[in-house]
């Protein structure tokens, strides 16, 4: 009954969506904002999640006209926080699909910035993902959490740094970012930007206070443990010039050094004896 108003609302028709909703209110006599949020297709998309995906601000304009909620705000604020089959808001979708203008007018609706999807994932996950800079600077503005916490554990700094987005990694650190959280696999951002061999964010997160001698939580490796494990002779000559713990050991009981001479790489172990730390 309803999948004719999604349709219209995905390809942007607001003439004929006003025409089934209003139909639709007449037939069950009832409010159009009544007939609004039960309108879903059948991933429990409503017309918002549909229109969000390209980014169609005049659906986004015409659904959320006070003049189909009249004295019912509630309503129309329960509408915009609905849930798809997945778990994502519309804010989470305009944000999945990079679609900041669409985002930007449902958020001055007075959209939530920050809801869980069914993998955890927020629309500032989605934003790094997409490594916009545009999206997260607008979500950040308007309180989004920059830690928030996904299924796997990752926040949206894991998310920047692993993909070695300087940028979209200052704006959260600079929103209050958590540095030190780790994910399922035990690693906080500092161990994902080592894992990658990128020193420029190695170099942010400890501007902001990252702890660089912090343990995997599942292993017990520091980042140079992890550098030692890739066989990575120039992160371990950096992290040794950064003055790093070289007498942490891991859940093994092992210091860096230690692994590197059972890992048998003659380069690793000659970097440690050439700073003279050990």
């Amino acid at each position: 009954m309803t999948t004719p108003i999604i349709a219209a609302g995905r390809r942007g028709d607001v003439q004929v969506l006003e025409i089934e909703v209003a139909a639709l209110a007449e037939t069950f006599g009832v409010i159009r904002g009544e007939i609004l949020p039960s309108a879903k297709d059948e991933h429990g998309n409503t017309v918002l999640h549909a229109s969000s995906e390209l980014g169609l601000t005049d659906i986004l304009a015409w659904t959320l006209d006070q003049r189909n909620f009249p004295l019912q705000p509630g309503l129309r604020s329960t509408f915009i926080e609905q849930r798809n089959g997945l778990g994502d808001t519309a804010v989470n979708t305009a944000a999945r699909s990079n679609q900041p203008t669409y985002l930007a007018t449902l958020l001055s609706y007075g959209a939530y910035p920050t809801t869980n999807n069914g993998f955890g994932f927020t629309a500032v996950h989605y934003a790094a993902t997409a490594n916009s800079e545009e999206l997260t600077t607008l979500l950040l503005a308007h309180n989004a959490s920059p830690s928030a916490i996904s299924r796997s554990r990752d926040t949206p700094l894991h998310i920047a740094t692993r993909s070695g987005n300087i940028v979209i990694s200052q704006l959260l650190l600079r929103a209050g970012a958590t540095p030190d959280i780790t994910n399922a696999s035990g690693d906080a951002p500092f161990h994902l930007a080592v894992r990658a061999g990128n020193w420029p964010p190695i170099q942010l997160l400890a501007g902001f206070g990252a702890p660089k001698d912090q343990h995997n939580a599942v292993n017990g490796d520091t980042p140079l443990h992890i550098a030692v494990r890739m066989g990575n002779v120039d992160m371990v000559e950096r992290l040794l010039r950064a003055e790093v713990n070289v007498r942490e050991r891991n859940w093994n009981g092992l210091t860096p050094f230690e692994l590197a001479r059972l890992k048998g790489s003659e380069e690793v172990q000659d970097a440690f004896l050439n700073a003279g730390r050990w």
